[in-house]
């Protein structure tokens, strides 16, 4: 069980509790026919991700596990000062996390 993760190998990120560090399925887009590209609105209630560490009180779930949480989860991971805005990579509670999928 990993229980940190290194960000694009530049800082090493330690959950502590029951926090965990997710990647998000990114969000779609669409294009209309004269080529605008739109953000997809939220019409969906959950979002899947997988985990990528885990704090030391967390319980039933690894690094690697396929999960199933609702659309707003945890926070976003930002280092602005080292170019890192990615709204896919997230902390969150064990408790937002709806259930483990099976791969």
């Amino acid at each position: 069980m990993s229980k940190d993760f290194t960000l694009h190998g530049i800082e090493t990120i330690r959950p502590v509790g029951k926090k965990v560090v997710v990647e998000l399925n990114p969000i779609g887009e669409k294009k209309t026919a004269g080529g605008v590209i739109l953000p997809e609105l939220h019409h969906e209630e959950f979002r899947i991700g997988f985990i990528l560490a885990v704090g030391d009180e967390v319980k039933g779930f690894n690094a690697g596990d396929k999960i199933l949480v609702g659309w707003v989860f945890g926070e976003s991971i930002h280092i602005p000062d080292r170019g890192i805005l990615n709204d896919t990579l997230r902390m969150g509670t064990q408790a937002e996390i709806w259930a483990k999928l099976d791969k």
